[in-house]
């Protein structure tokens, strides 16, 4: 089920990619804790230029728990509110699809639409490589704030 999301996801970021900013397309991991979960979660990313100071960052968020498994899938805007020599600051917001398929799995699966609100910081660029932590407010059924650390590459 999870694998059926994550094609998903990888066919609706390849029709929103355009095919001239693919060099400038960074891609990303990152892992951190949902405050409603004691699971930590694994993503994925990838931003893209839009404009100036603006990135589209399509990203998946898993939480793979003993009592239930969780998928979020987001289509997030970013704004670099300070660009400094290797150290942005971004704030953004966007639409996420969060898939909740509790255990044991004679459960019923729910599918709940929600909002981000981020704000993050980069840590330095190594050249190849940018590490990042990013605070994030999830607005759905449930409010939750989420904590992550990621590197860009």
């Amino acid at each position: 089920m999870i694998l059926s999301y994550l094609e998903t996801y990888e066919a609706a970021a390849a029709l929103l990619v355009p095919a001239t900013a693919s060099a400038q397309v960074r891609f990303g991991l990152r892992a951190g804790a949902y405050t409603n979960s004691p699971d930590p979660f694994v993503g994925v990313e990838a931003t893209v230029p839009v404009a100036r100071r603006i990135r589209f960052d399509p990203n998946v968020e898993a939480v793979f728990g003993d009592e239930a498994n969780d998928v979020a899938v987001s289509a997030d805007f970013l704004y670099d509110v300070q660009r400094l020599e290797d150290n942005p600051l971004w704030v953004g917001l966007g639409p996420t699809v969060i898939f909740h398929d509790p255990k044991p799995s004679e459960l019923d699966s729910r599918t709940r639409l929600g909002a981000n609100l981020i704000a993050g910081a980069s840590l330095g660029n190594t050249g190849w490589y940018t590490p990042y932590l990013q605070l994030k407010v999830v607005l759905a059924d449930r409010t939750r704030a989420v904590i992550a650390a990621g590197v860009r590459f």
